[in-house]
């Protein structure tokens, strides 16, 4: 296909008008297949060509490359002409060079098939190697290197435009991998949590077990009793029977609040957010560490009135867990008439506040500024993986609100959070 130097220039210049308009789309953010179409378009109208494809190479299971379609635009229906085109584009594959069959055209009548006059394959290349194909077919006259040099802006645009996006897959997929590994890392920290308290927990669990089952073989063998007897439940006898029940039915009461608890910590971090009773999230972490702390201090609950918060209940609970159980490990193993831990809540203009505060050892002013680094702890060696108030701060953030820390050596140390009533606001897009 000969070109005069007019007809080159003008084609030139629409496809340099073609490709400046998808490279501007493609930094919008417009969708790839529209742009790829649009190139697809571009190349059949400068050449003339009936129909062609944009391909991307992807290498398979096995080791070979295979095509991925980006944009395909086909009048070709026979077999044959399919099998032809598959030839073709693997000669571009192993060759990594511009294929031209045939050349020149082929007129009408000389045995090669009718949909299948004349082909161009250009090679896809960057540093990273063949990274796709454009085929085009059917143009008038054939193809010939002025078309080729002519093309070659096209080129660099779709070599461009398929890099752009696996670089965007690969973007994506670690942006997946990195929030799976977060997701782990929030399990593991909520586990160790629990962990912590796991004597705790089972005590809790055994003395409530322990009396329902005193009371059950009791109120069995009373009732046994009167069964052999003929007698009936009357009076004093009754009156016991009847307070057994009732203690089993409060530890049954008590196993469930534990469970319910239990199930808090364990659920899945990608839960529904919505509303939850901030008063009752912090009284659930408090059963959770209450085996910790009623041998170490008092509990002072300081609430105030607080609307209902926006959020992860699971993921809050594993904060305010995390800062009781760091406020009683601060305390001393002994309990002692100053030792304590306040929890205290307020609101105003919108944003809530809860306070943890201990009357432990403190923090040194030297590692203040470090507490929400990832794995600085200072816990003695394997009683602390220095993660907890790095996630804390890490959620809390993630809800649009914010941790601060006061303390002295001696003097005890508050934590609060403060936390935006309506949740996190909306991210906000920049104009392009």
């Amino acid at each position: 296909m000969r070109l005069t130097s007019e007809q080159a220039l003008l084609a030139n210049h629409r496809l340099l008008q073609a490709l400046t308009e998808v490279q501007t789309a493609f930094t919008q953010g417009h969708p790839a297949p529209r742009l790829f179409d649009q190139l697809l378009g571009a190349a059949l109208e400068l050449t003339g060509s009936e129909y062609g494809f944009i391909g991307e190479v992807v290498p398979t299971a096995e080791g070979a490359h295979t095509l991925k379609a980006h944009a395909f635009q086909d009048t070709v229906r026979t077999d044959e002409t399919f099998g032809h085109l598959q030839s073709l584009f693997s000669a571009v594959l192993t060759s990594g060079q511009p294929v031209v069959s045939p050349s020149p055209a082929l007129e009408p009548g000389s045995g090669s098939p009718p949909e299948l006059r004349s082909f161009l394959g250009l090679p896809l290349h960057s540093r990273e190697g063949l990274v796709g194909l454009v085929g085009l077919a059917n143009g008038p006259g054939g193809y010939d290197d002025t078309l080729l040099a002519l093309l070659q802006p096209l080129q660099a645009t779709c070599c461009s435009l398929l890099l752009g996006l696996r670089n965007e897959q690969r973007r994506r997929q670690a942006e997946e991998e990195l929030r799976q590994a977060q997701e782990r890392l929030l399990a593991t920290e909520r586990m160790a949590s629990l962990g912590t308290l796991t004597a705790g927990v089972a005590h809790e669990i055994n003395n409530p077990l322990a009396y329902m089952l005193s009371n059950l073989n009791y109120v069995s063998e009373e009732l046994h009793t009167l069964v052999k007897s003929g007698e009936r439940l009357t009076g004093e006898r009754a009156q016991d029977i009847l307070e057994a029940l009732s203690e089993t039915l409060s530890g049954s009461t008590r196993l469930r609040d534990i469970v319910r608890d239990l199930k808090l910590f364990s659920r899945a971090p990608q839960e529904q957010q919505g509303p939850l009773d901030l008063h009752a999230l912090l009284d659930s972490c408090v059963s959770m560490a209450w085996g910790e702390l009623k041998h170490r201090g008092r509990l002072v609950k300081d609430y105030g009135d607080v609307p209902p918060l926006h959020g992860s209940e699971s993921r809050l609970a594993q904060v305010f867990l995390n800062l009781i159980i760091n406020a009683v490990q601060a305390l001393p193993q002994q309990a002692h008439e100053s030792s304590k831990v306040r929890l205290s809540t307020r609101h105003e203009e919108g944003v809530v506040m809860v306070a943890v505060h201990d009357t432990g050892v403190g923090i040194p002013e030297e590692h203040l500024g470090r507490l929400f680094e990832p794995f600085f702890t200072t816990k003695p060696p394997g009683e602390g993986t220095g993660l907890g108030l790095s996630i804390c701060q890490g959620i809390i953030t993630a809800m649009g609100g914010r941790i601060t820390v006061e303390s002295q050596p001696g003097q005890g140390s508050t934590f609060r959070v403060f936390l935006p009533v309506g949740g996190p606001p909306p991210l906000q897009r920049s104009a392009s």
